[in-house]
């Protein structure tokens, strides 16, 4: 089978170009973690899995409202004030 000749001129995607240099590198033995496709190169943690087992239990399976979910801002918000000692208002998290 032979490619069109505009099928042919096509260059790869850089998306595609990052993830083969990362793969490239990890193989050289630098500890690279390759997010350029999307797809991370580790496991989900457990954690996480059960967050998300959890959420689709109580029917969070929705788009969240434009301005963001006001739990997820107050988490933010005190995260802030936990760990950076900093206040800021909801209206303030975007």
């Amino acid at each position: 089978m032979q490619l069109s000749n505009r099928a042919q001129e096509l260059k790869p995607s850089a998306t595609m170009q990052i993830t083969a240099l990362a793969e490239s590198m990890k193989r050289e033995g630098k500890d690279i973690i390759v997010l350029a496709a999307g797809q991370p190169d580790f496991s989900t943690p457990d954690f996480i899995n059960a967050a998300g087992k959890e959420a689709m239990d109580k029917n969070y399976t929705r788009y969240t409202p434009a301005a963001g979910m006001i739990e997820f801002k107050e988490a933010i918000q005190k995260k802030f004030k936990r760990d950076n000692n900093l206040d800021y208002a909801l209206d303030e998290i975007i």
